[in-house]
């Protein structure tokens, strides 16, 4: 499936938040990818970073939505993902 991220960019990216989610957490959305349930698994996480407020940095962010875009997830699972402040949105 074109633009569908691998499950190694999703585990990276749990990865790099380690310092952001609560150990719990992170085991709870890591079980979920390694079932293959990719998508309830990124789902969960903007619920955790919306619900926490955890404000990620723009590359963190950028990748989320990325991961979130590729799997085709509903916007209210992205709008409620807090922008980083002064975070600019790449133009093509």
């Amino acid at each position: 499936m074109a633009g569908y991220p691998a499950p190694g960019e999703m585990a990276s990216l749990l990865d790099s938040l380690k310092d952001e989610l609560h150990p719990r957490a992170r085991e709870i959305v890591r079980g979920l990818l390694d079932v293959g349930e990719h998508r309830l698994a990124i789902e969960h996480l903007c619920e955790l970073v919306g619900e926490d407020e955890i404000t990620l940095d723009a590359t963190a962010y950028r990748r989320l939505m990325a991961v979130a875009s590729g799997l085709g997830l509903d916007e209210r699972y992205t709008r409620i993902v807090p922008v980083p402040p002064g975070f600019a949105p790449d133009v093509k």
